[in-house]
């Protein structure tokens, strides 16, 4: 599949309200749990897709729509600060808090009515160079992915030595 602005805006939608199908309502042992030998929680990882909305996916796409002569992103270093106010905030709030944000961010994204033309538009990334606002809104959807894929592995590997002989047929507890 190419890049298609509106097939990556129904996954983007769709995300929050995924992580929520999942985890609201979960004791605190499925969202405070980490996998052995990480260091990431289910908290954690929402906590991480918020502190995305607020500071990177359309930060740097309005710096790519910018008429601005230098358009460099600036570094996100100041993440480990994010999760410690994060941490005292229940699975309930980050949801609404990520749902929220992303609602807002969709319709920024949205309202810039994308062209094929602007898709090449380009940045300088302060650790991967030139990228262009296609590769920025491709990397946001698969980013989704990925930490999808994360939450769902650190909960099934909560059970991973309780599956005894099935555990080889469960790629997720082999990742």
């Amino acid at each position: 599949m190419n890049f298609d602005i509106e097939k990556s805006i129904e996954v983007l939608e769709r995300t929050p309200l995924t992580i929520e199908a999942l985890l609201d309502g979960l004791s605190k042992d499925w969202i405070y749990s980490v996998e052995e030998g990480e260091k990431w929680s289910v908290h954690k990882v929402v906590s991480h897709l918020i502190y995305g909305e607020r500071t990177t996916w359309t930060p740097r796409l309005e710096m790519i729509m910018s008429n601005f002569p230098t358009k460099e992103f600036e570094p996100t270093d100041d993440v480990e600060e994010h999760f410690a106010k994060m941490e005292s905030k229940s699975i309930r709030e980050l949801i609404f808090q990520l749902k929220y944000l992303r609602e807002i961010n969709i319709d920024i994204v949205q309202a810039y009515n994308i062209s094929s033309d602007d898709l090449n538009s380009t940045a300088t990334h302060p650790e991967l160079g030139v990228v262009t606002l296609k590769e920025l809104l491709a990397t946001w959807v698969v980013h989704d992915m990925a930490h999808l894929s994360q939450i769902a592995r650190i909960m099934a590997k909560k059970f991973g030595e309780d599956v005894g002989p099935w555990k080889d047929q469960l790629g997720i507890l082999n990742q």
